[in-house]
């Protein structure tokens, strides 16, 4: 790798840190002849989405508080169906719809959990593949500064 590559690579990483393309990279990218405005507004769009999204560094996108909330209410769900099982088989006609509404209220508390957790999962990889995607745009189509 060529110390043009490795500034390359340290200009490209700084702009995803940062969140924003430089402006004289719009110029730039036009100038290569492969990208249009478009394309370079795509490019700037892409950089600033990854910048927000994504960062290469963590291997999941929650923080300490959301892994402890999604925990928390791992445990309130199961709680909350065992005791409804529970409810249900131990109680008499009377409390019977009691132990109904604990299964029901521990199995959405479940399930909106891992949706939770899902769609955070498919932003964190449709981040990095934005970044992906930008950067070997970038690095095909950036030319040197004149």
């Amino acid at each position: 790798m060529s110390s043009s590559n490795i500034f390359e690579d340290d200009e490209i990483e700084a702009a995803f840190a940062a969140g924003a393309m430089p402006p004289e990279w719009r110029r730039r990218l036009v100038a290569s002849g492969q990208l249009d405005e478009r394309g370079g507004d795509k490019i700037a769009a892409d950089i600033a989405a990854a910048g927000t999204t994504s960062r290469p560094s963590s291997g999941f996108a929650w923080s300490k508080g959301a892994m402890a909330f999604a925990a928390f209410d791992v445990v309130v769900g199961a709680l909350l169906l065992c005791l409804g099982v529970a409810g249900i088989l131990s109680a008499g006609e009377h409390h019977h719809g009691d132990g109904k509404n604990a299964v029901v209220g521990g199995l959405l508390v479940l399930a909106m959990t891992a949706v939770v957790a899902r769609v955070c999962e498919y932003e964190r990889r449709r981040g990095k593949m934005r970044r992906l995607q930008a950067r070997i745009v970038l690095e095909r189509s950036l030319l040197p500064p004149v």
